[in-house]
């Protein structure tokens, strides 16, 4: 099983699930969280994110298929394990013109638990890339509400696909642990339902 946790970049989300993994841990819950990015600079032959960062929307785009595959292996090796997906549903090219956006995978309606978006204020996510100065991310509010608004859509017409819940999450300055916290509530009462099915 898996949780997907989507948002656009800036909006926090390894930083929830880093706190997510710790309180999970107290509680005896094995999780682990699954990122693309490693797989695909491993795909590219490359060592670093911020030289995937650099390769073309369409070159990454070519590799996500065999990422996909290795994930759904990955998922079939461990059933036991609930993944952390973190991941986007939209991913803009460094123009900020085209996108692509995250295909649903055959297994999807079988694995997946459910769909959290993170959001933020656009001027919240906005600082955080100030502080973070990475060049895929654009310094724009305009930019970065389109950012929003794209997510959004696509989480929602992919969780009403997959017949998925789908929960947004404000995601704040100082709210990560409560955030964190919110998450695991979830994925307890989610655990509970599955053992009384």
């Amino acid at each position: 099983m898996f949780l997907y946790i989507g948002g656009i970049p800036g909006v926090g989300k390894s930083t929830i699930i880093r706190s997510l993994e710790i309180k999970a841990a107290k509680e005896n819950i094995k999780v682990e969280k699954m990122a693309g990015t490693p797989i695909l600079c491993k795909l590219a032959g490359l060592k670093t994110a911020e030289a995937l960062r650099r390769l073309s929307e369409e070159k990454r785009e070519k590799l996500r298929p065999r990422m996909y595959d290795i994930i759904h292996e990955t998922l079939r090796q461990k059933p036991d394990t609930l993944w952390i997906f973190d991941g986007h549903f939209c991913y803009f090219d460094w123009n900020g013109k085209e996108f692509g956006t995250r295909p649903i995978q055959s297994w999807d309606k079988e694995l997946m638990m459910g769909i959290i978006v993170l959001t933020a204020r656009p001027e919240t996510i906005l600082s955080r890339r100030m502080k973070d100065r990475r060049p895929d991310r654009k310094l724009s509010l305009d930019f970065i509400k389109k950012e929003i608004k794209k997510e959004a859509e696509i989480a929602k017409l992919q969780a009403e696909t997959l017949e998925k819940p789908l929960i947004f999450i404000a995601n704040e300055d100082g709210k990560a642990g409560e955030n964190a916290e919110k998450i695991l509530q979830l994925i307890k009462k989610k655990k509970a339902r599955s053992c009384l099915a």
